[in-house]
Formats: structure tokens, sequence, C-alpha cells
């Protein structure tokens, strides 16, 4: 493969981080002034800005545009909505804007997707271009940790893991309302919050718990269950993380990683009715022990399938073919 191919990082996600390195690729922060001499861009996330480069001239005129897609924002434009960060909520998407950012999708050469839920959000703006579809996988060192955990199947501890501020896509609002919705019927029913977030107000109840950045071994072994509510989640690394401690792990329909909890079981994956939700979880902790430990087993198993050697050495394989086939786009 004779190209000169940068990877033009923003957030420098490790598991981008980890896939790209197996390419032999340059890495530059985008915050800087691209280079000019490259012939395949690959960016973290973004498309818009490398696409506007390209046209005024920054980039070579024959220069390949390739976006490593992890986010919600395909998602977004799909439905019409947006987070807004400064004022910390989902709003309308702007027309003119949504417009935009369609019309450029069509002119990317090609596509990483991690993972076949970002695949298919691609394909709804893209119908031609090549995609390279990876999923997610749990880095080795804390795999090894997880697998030796012996989670309490036992209790009423309900596990959330992830990073604010987006809880529309993560689903958090959602799985609050869930939440009260049981603790009703079951009074020692436990919400166990991990990462960073905005805390609203309407969230501080009762048996809800913000713990912000921890150690996730202590959880994983005092919940019964995580639950990840998604909307639009690319995938979510702590959900193969939860499964690979033996954790039940259910998540909604428009979560990524529900490619690999549905190898564990089907009805672990959820439609966003809170009503049909609540039910769900409370026949899960209402079943018995040996159907809990059941369902442990298979999430160990499935998660196991989404281990970082295999994981790798498939994106490596496929990616001198992708590679050819953006060249003759």
């Amino acid at each position: 493969m004779n190209k000169k191919i940068v990877f033009l990082y923003d957030l420098r996600h490790p598991l981008h981080e980890k896939f790209m390195r197996t390419t032999g690729c340059d890495f530059i922060p985008f915050s800087k002034k691209p280079p000019k001499n490259y012939d395949i861009y690959i960016v973290e996330g973004t498309y818009i800005r490398p696409l506007l480069l390209k046209k005024i001239g920054k980039f070579e005129k024959n220069a390949k545009i390739i976006t490593l897609f992890s986010d919600p924002r395909l998602f977004y434009l799909k439905i019409g909505k947006i987070f807004d960060f400064k004022k910390d909520e989902i709003k309308k998407y702007p027309q003119l804007r949504a417009f935009a950012a369609k019309k450029l999708l069509t002119e990317l050469d090609g596509a990483i997707c991690i993972g076949n839920f970002s695949e298919s959000l691609f394909r709804n703006f893209n119908k031609k271009s090549p995609v390279l579809n990876a999923p997610a996988f749990v880095f080795e060192k804390r795999a090894e940790k997880f697998r030796k955990i012996i989670p309490d199947l036992n209790n009423h501890n309900i596990l959330f893991i992830g990073h604010g501020p987006d809880y529309y896509c993560k689903g958090l609002d959602l799985l609050i309302e869930v939440f009260k919705n049981i603790k009703n019927k079951i009074p020692d029913l436990k919400l166990y919050i991990l990462g960073k977030w905005n805390i609203k107000e309407e969230w501080k109840i009762k048996d809800v718990f913000f713990e912000g950045v921890q150690d996730l071994k202590p959880y994983l072994k005092k919940c019964s269950l995580s639950v990840h509510l998604g909307r639009g989640e690319s995938f979510g690394i702590n959900i193969l993380e939860s499964m690979t401690a033996g954790i039940p792990t259910f998540v909604s329909e428009y979560t990524g990683a529900k490619q690999a909890v549905m190898k564990a079981d089907n009805k672990l994956i959820l439609p966003m009715n809170k009503k049909i939700i609540s039910e769900k979880l409370m026949n899960y902790l209402y079943s018995d022990l040996k159907e809990k430990k059941s369902l442990s087993k298979k999430c160990r198993k499935a998660a196991e399938q989404f281990n970082e050697k295999d994981t790798l050495e498939i994106f490596r394989e496929k990616f001198s073919g992708f590679i050819e086939k953006v060249g003759k786009k």
C-alpha cells in the first residue's frame, strides 16, 4: 500500500488509537494546521471541516477523506435532533445545517464505523462509499480483572456507566424515570450512576447515587444488572465491560452494543418504551437465581467474542482492502 495516510484526531479516544496504530499511519492533532502532502486523511468524528478544507484547497485535489464514526451525530441527524452542550438540553436540528450536513456526508470517500449500528446509520445518508466496520472491544488488561469478578445477583442494585453531559444519547433521563416506576414496587431498589455528569435537580431522588468517576470493580460486584438506554450510542465499551464481569446487561434497541448483547439473549434488548422497560427489568429482578446465573454466563461468553486481540487482527486484515476501494472511488 503506497499511500501516505494520516489520522487527524480530536479526542484521541483510546479505542480509536488502538485501531489506527495497526495501520502504521501518521498521527496529527486536528487542532494543528493539517499538512497538505497526504493521500488519505482519516478524521476522528468530524467530516464537515475536512471536506470544507479540501474544497478550499488546503488538501490536495485528489486526497481522500475518511471519517471514523463512533458518536451520536449520525443518529441525531437522522432523527432531526441535536444536543445543545451550552444549554444542556436536546433541541431541534436546525434545518439548513441539517441539509448541509447530509449533503456533505455523500461526499465522504469512506467511513470507519464502530459496529453495525454505526454503519447502518451511515448508510442512511451514503449508500456508495466504502465502509470498514469494526466493533468495540474491552482492553485486555481490564478484561483480565473483570473476568475474575463474581457479581452478587441476589440484590436489587442497578448499575449505569457513562459520561455526560449528553443525557439524551446515554438515555439517563429515561433510566431515572424507569427507576421511579420500579421503585414503587421494589422499595430496596438502588441505582448507581458512574461517570461525569451535570446533575439535574429532578434526578436527585432517594436511592439514586451519582458516584462520579470510580473504580468499576466494587460496583460490578454489588450490582445484579446493568442498564443502558442509549439513543444513538454508537457502541459502548462499558457495556462489554459489564458483560465481561458477568453482569446481565440490558440495552435499548438504539445502542450499538446490542450486537454483542443479542449474542447473549435477545430479551436483553429493550424498546424505547418506559412501561415495557419497567416490566422487563422487574421480570428480571423477580426471576430466580438460577435464571440470573444463566444470563450471567451468557453475557460473559458473548463479551469474549469482542476481545482486543481478535478484533484488532480483523481490523488490520480489512484495512488494506478498504483503502484500496477508497482509492478507486
